[in-house]
């Protein structure tokens, strides 16, 4: 079964949204340094920018239990974060080996596809 194929709109139910939740989150791991919390400042705002531009898009706050797989969701967006990283990189550098970053994102995707086959072999 291939899971490329494209998710269901989501359906808006009485959960909370997600957005919401993961700025709150990521607000508890704000590095210390000053030069650091910019960044982080940086990436809340584009965050609930995200959370607005979902609204838009779908008519609906990203929620849990929308009708949509978000592994799947996951999934798809780690193999493209993977391509525009080493686009990047191919862009920029002429290393043969990729960079820390794409190594990370590639780490992510095997381990979201793992989870899936997991999941899926119940």
């Amino acid at each position: 079964m291939s899971l490329n194929k494209p998710e269901p709109d989501p359906v808006k139910n009485d959960h909370p949204p997600v957005w919401p939740w993961v700025i709150e989150q990521f607000r508890g791991i704000l590095p210390a340094a000053d030069q650091k919390r910019v960044v982080a400042h940086l990436v809340t705002q584009d965050m609930a920018e995200r959370h607005m531009q979902g609204i838009e898009k779908y008519g609906v706050a990203l929620q849990p239990h929308n009708g949509r797989d978000a592994l799947t969701d996951a999934y798809q967006e780690a193999l493209d974060l993977c391509a525009y990283l080493a686009q990047d990189e191919m862009e920029e550098s002429c290393d043969d080996q990729p960079a820390p970053i794409l190594l990370r994102a590639m780490k992510m995707a095997f381990e979201i596809r793992e989870r899936i086959k997991e999941r899926d072999k119940a």
